[in-house]
């Protein structure tokens, strides 16, 4: 029997399992509220619907469905203007930030592909995803520019931007920070953040949108794809 004839034979058999022990009253098919929507259309649909609900709450900072809708169109603005086009590769080198979401959405509102580093990465690591993934346009925090500067003529990229995890606070919240409050004229992000915003593109749900890269237990890292509708 053929390679492909076994396969589908295995996954007739699963099938054939899971519909047998399907539980009762549970529907067998996933409803989507917005039909055809990848994370963008949503993005879009609840800064209309809800405007004024938050979508981020960090340190205080709250980032309203509307705002984060601005923010990330503001940054994709700020990528075409460095002439990226769909199917680039953009990276996120960061902490868990409002920044990392805000450039996601961003990267996949003008079709390029996200692909976030792990913030943990050596320099050999670093190297790797870089080419591997082929990163034209990077966004990496500022404790780690070092690291990029000194990496940076071993890969493809050809832009580089930098932002401190403090650049979305607005005040210095009543909570203890678990790190510093930078200076923010020493970032890129202002400027980011004020560019154009982007004129919508249609989404390609089945498109390249991310590449999330593995932890590399077995090996170097290796780049999983998804598409905007496997996101949704």
């Amino acid at each position: 029997m053929a390679e492909q004839d076994v396969l589908e034979a295995a996954l007739a058999e699963i099938s054939a399992l899971q519909q047998a022990h399907w539980p009762a009253g549970i529907p067998r098919a996933v409803e989507y509220p917005l039909e055809g929507g990848g994370l963008v259309d949503y993005l879009r649909h609840w800064a209309i619907e809800r405007p004024d609900t938050p979508a981020i709450v960090f340190y205080g900072r709250v980032i309203t469905y509307s705002e984060y809708d601005e923010l990330s169109d503001r940054f994709a603005g700020w990528l075409l203007s460095l002439g990226v086009e769909r199917g680039d590769r953009v990276g996120v080198h960061l902490v868990n930030c409002p920044q990392f979401h805000i450039a996601m959405l961003g990267i996949l509102k003008v079709g390029a592909v996200h692909v976030p580093i792990n913030p943990l990465f050596r320099e050999h690591e670093l190297i790797h995803e870089l080419n591997d993934a082929g990163v034209k346009v990077l966004l990496t925090q500022n404790t780690f520019s070092k690291l990029v500067k000194k990496v940076r003529s071993q890969t493809p990229l050809e832009h580089v931007a930098k932002t401190a995890v403090s650049d979305m606070l607005t005040a210095i919240p009543t909570v203890e920070l678990p790190f510093e409050v930078d200076d923010p004229r020493l970032s890129d992000w202002q400027s980011i953040i004020t560019s154009e915003r982007a004129t919508p593109v249609a989404t390609e749900l089945d498109s390249l949108a991310a590449l999330n890269y593995t932890g590399g237990t077995t090996g170097m890292p290796k780049g999983c794809e998804h598409t905007q509708r496997h996101m949704v």
